[in-house]
């Protein structure tokens, strides 16, 4: 006697799928959290001014900005840090996904193909390379890595990037709009990208039925000829 929990062969397949929305749901939604406090950092580094005594080296620093570098040092990288594992697993959990659409041959495979193509260009921009791929040539080997780097960043660069802008008294348009492509521009590019995967990426729904138990009796029927 056979038994089988499932009411059609394409049963284990959707549920497996159910999990596969779950799960990119989950990392969709910590990941929008970490770019959205990535954009925030920046605001408050650059326009609110949490740091401003601490960038422009002043001895008496009020303790309300020391609390606040000592927050964001121990906050960048834990950011970075969730950023690429979040981002690894966000594009595995589609990659598996549409696998497991196509080897049980659900419909829209189309759709999640596309999806996991746009979740690949947003983890190719996301991810620190100006410290992935860093080394002692790296300023004359890559140089790319000063114009486009990753989406993510550590606390060091962005006070590299915006403590010359806060001592120069005067403004400079050129420099406040490379900030401002660099720290928000770049993070809102990257965000609109992985809502792009996130949206096409949608597996087929199917309401499946409660589990049922399906016997298939193989004993050989009783022989009612008469003697």
């Amino acid at each position: 006697m056979a038994q089988s929990t499932y009411a059609s062969e394409a049963g284990p397949y959707v549920e497996a799928m159910r999990t596969v929305r779950r799960a990119k749901s989950l990392f969709f939604g910590l990941l929008v959290a970490v770019l959205i406090l990535t954009i925030a950092a920046f605001c408050l580094v650059r326009y609110v001014g949490v740091i401003n005594a601490v960038l422009e080296g002043i001895k008496d620093i009020p303790e309300k900005q020391i609390f606040w570098d000592n927050l964001l040092a121990q906050v960048f990288p834990l950011l970075v840090f969730l950023g690429v594992v979040l981002g690894f697993l966000y594009v595995l959990t589609l990659l598996i996904g549409l696998g497991i659409s196509i080897a049980g041959r659900l419909e829209a495979v189309a759709g999640l193909t596309r999806g996991f193509f746009w979740a690949l260009l947003f983890l190719a921009i996301f991810l620190p390379w100006q410290h992935i791929l860093v080394h002692r040539t790296a300023d004359t080997d890559i140089p790319m890595l000063k114009t486009a780097p990753g989406v993510l960043y550590g606390l060091d660069e962005l006070k590299s990037k915006v403590a010359p802008a806060i001592a120069d008294q005067q403004v400079d348009i050129y420099r406040e709009v490379t900030l401002g492509g660099r720290f928000l521009l770049y993070p809102i590019a990257a965000l609109l990208l992985l809502v792009a995967a996130q949206s096409r990426y949608r597996p087929q729904r199917i309401e499946m039925p409660r589990p049922v138990s399906i016997s298939r009796l193989t004993e050989k029927a009783p022989d009612n000829k008469p003697q």
